[in-house]
């Protein structure tokens, strides 16, 4: 399930890029070659690239790709270095959470904001760090299951 929810993120997140690479791109020749520069264009990639961003963080955090200080924990004895994992873990949890909690004020703030060429609401491109949140959330919350229930000592995370 966890690897089928991964896979779709990269999914949309390859989209984006390439939506990305193209608007930006066309916004290049538009404005360089053909002297027209269109002004959507800056908004676009100003909403998609947190999108893209923060749904990127979602399998970084899958793939324990982020930064973590794996020298002093192989120091450790193995039950010493699965507390180090679990706890860390945890210290990740409580900020995923806050993350949530933050980003749903701050979308209760813009809601009533446009964004000034594209016209929608500024809401759009925060909801980018509640979704974001909600998947590095649950993933934390099965890679903290895999720990309890020893189906993974979650020490690969170099």
């Amino acid at each position: 399930m966890i690897n089928k929810f991964i896979h779709f993120v990269q999914i949309v997140t390859n989209i984006m890029m390439a939506l990305l690479t193209i608007i930006v791109s066309f916004e290049v020749v538009s404005r360089y070659f053909l002297n027209m520069p269109i002004k959507q264009t800056g908004e676009l990639v100003a909403l998609i690239f947190p999108w893209m961003a923060f749904l990127a963080a979602i399998i970084v955090t899958k793939d324990n790709g982020h930064f973590f200080v794996s020298y002093f924990r192989n120091k450790l004895p193995e039950k010493a270095q699965i507390v180090s994992v679990f706890i860390t873990k945890l210290i990740m949890l409580y900020f995923s959470v806050y993350m949530i909690i933050s980003s749903f004020q701050l979308i209760n703030i813009s809601t009533t904001q446009k964004l000034p060429v594209l016209q929608i609401s500024k809401a759009w491109l925060h909801y980018s760090i509640t979704v974001a949140f909600i998947g590095i959330t649950l993933i934390i919350v099965y890679q903290l299951y895999l720990i309890i229930a020893k189906k993974d000592l979650a020490l690969e995370e170099d």
